[in-house]
């Protein structure tokens, strides 16, 4: 498996991980109403959702 290939599952388990991963990390800030977090976080996602053509 390539470097990059191994990179991208890291983040893939980290991405479903509810209790330490990014999961809990948007839930956090969803929770906390943290309005800059949020819109950082929508622009990664509207950038993510970009290179899949999605």
């Amino acid at each position: 498996m390539s470097v990059e290939a191994q990179t991208v599952q890291i983040l893939a388990n980290w991405v479903r991980d509810t209790q330490n991963g990014l999961a809990a990390y948007i839930q956090y800030y969803i929770d906390q109403k943290n309005t800059d977090a949020l819109s950082k976080i929508k622009d990664i996602y509207s950038e993510i959702r970009q290179i899949f053509g999605v």
